[in-house]
């Protein structure tokens, strides 16, 4: 029996989700790079593919949701998306955490930074959840 893919809802995508992804498209670039640097792995192109199917994931969702932010919602199917979607989550909870403690004496800008963590609070919870049921019913 397939199941049907479980649809997350972004109301208005936050750039922070796209900032995480783009982030972590970046990181997976930079082990490319490094795998380059190594003249061994010149013979042996296979070092090359962890980094690429993860880059190729996460600019996958970033396609779906879209580059620039838009007023619209998107769904995002969460079974295929799972694992780019929290590279991302993980990436910009700590960045806008930093960001909050940082700046502890300007009230205006952290009311901004903390509107932007506590939008994504609650999808990172949906995320860290769905992941985990996944888990256990696959282990079931």
């Amino acid at each position: 029996m397939q199941r049907e893919g479980v649809h997350a809802c972004l109301e208005r995508p936050d750039d922070e989700v796209r900032d995480g992804l783009r982030s972590q498209i970046s990181k997976f670039a930079g082990q490319v790079a490094d795998a380059e640097g190594l003249t061994i792995n010149h013979e042996h192109p296979e070092r090359y593919q962890v980094p690429l199917r993860r880059q190729d994931s996460l600019r996958a969702l970033l396609d779906e949701m879209g580059w620039v932010s838009s007023e619209e919602d998107v769904h995002i199917d969460q079974d295929l998306h799972e694992w780019a979607l929290i590279q991302a989550l993980q990436d910009q909870v700590p960045v806008l955490a930093d960001v909050l403690y940082d700046n502890r004496e300007e009230s205006e800008f952290r009311e901004g930074i903390a509107g932007q963590l506590q939008e994504l609070m609650p999808l990172s919870l949906v995320v860290l959840l769905r992941s985990q049921a996944n888990a256990l019913l696959a282990a079931a």
